[in-house]
């Protein structure tokens, strides 16, 4: 997989690359929709509303890591994998870089002068860790 670490991945192959990952993400992505909705599986639109949510849960979770990858972090929470943003000062200017905690490889040794892009690397490794853990 180091062949997938040099640059950043598309949406769609992450999510392909670690499907046991992007099940469990997109079943609490589910679940936090339900929630907002205050839909429970009891009600009686259920299939209505399954189908919508089953039918664009893949080009959400996409959309979620290409564009606000930082809305995943609660999820990684919840499943014990954390994610923060080290910002340090240099002479060129703002350098993000990120840890996850726990892990079994080393910190990461990527770093980024924008934000996003930072948390979509930790996006990437932690889509890995969690696969590694099921």
């Amino acid at each position: 997989m180091n062949n997938l670490k040099k640059e950043k991945m598309e949406g769609q192959v992450l999510v392909e690359t670690y499907p046991k990952a992007a099940s469990i993400i997109k079943d609490s992505i589910i679940n936090n929709i339900k929630k907002s909705m205050r839909i429970n599986d009891d009600q009686l639109g259920r299939d209505f509303i399954k189908d919508i949510i089953d039918n664009q849960i893949d080009g959400l979770l996409i959309d979620m890591i290409e564009n606000s990858p930082h809305s995943l972090f609660d999820i990684f929470d919840n499943n014990n994998i954390y994610i923060y943003i080290v910002v340090r000062n240099n002479k060129n200017g703002v350098l993000f870089n990120y840890r996850i905690v726990p892990r079994d490889k080393k910190n990461s040794s990527r770093s980024s002068k924008d934000r996003k892009t930072i948390e979509y690397y930790a996006i990437e490794d932690a889509f890995e860790t969690l696969n590694n853990q099921l």
